[in-house]
């Protein structure tokens, strides 16, 4: 058949990459955190499923958090502790 040029994997590795397009297209309900821990300690804590967490630093973690609703979705950022919400977070997660 027909030859290609190989690319690099996007995200730099495939099972990154499909983890957080299966994840973010599986739940309604999505929220972007901070937290002021290791990824390695977070990652823990955060079944593949339903979440993705990112090094920022030594010390510092930014996630995405998901499930089908908001009670659920407090309840998964519960377990993270000392979580910080960041933009594009649902309004009404803020406010409850």
């Amino acid at each position: 058949g027909p030859r290609f040029a190989p690319r690099p994997p996007p995200e730099g590795d495939v099972a990154t990459y499909l983890t957080h397009r299966l994840s973010a297209r599986a739940w309604p309900c999505q929220a972007t955190v901070t937290l002021h821990e290791s990824a390695e300690t977070v990652a823990d804590r955060v079944w593949s499923g339903m979440g993705v967490v990112e090094a920022v630093d030594d010390h510092g973690t930014l996630g995405a958090v998901m499930d089908t609703g908001l009670p659920q979705l407090r309840y998964r950022m519960a377990r993270l502790a000392h979580v910080i919400l960041l933009p594009p977070s649902p309004p009404d997660l803020v406010s409850s």
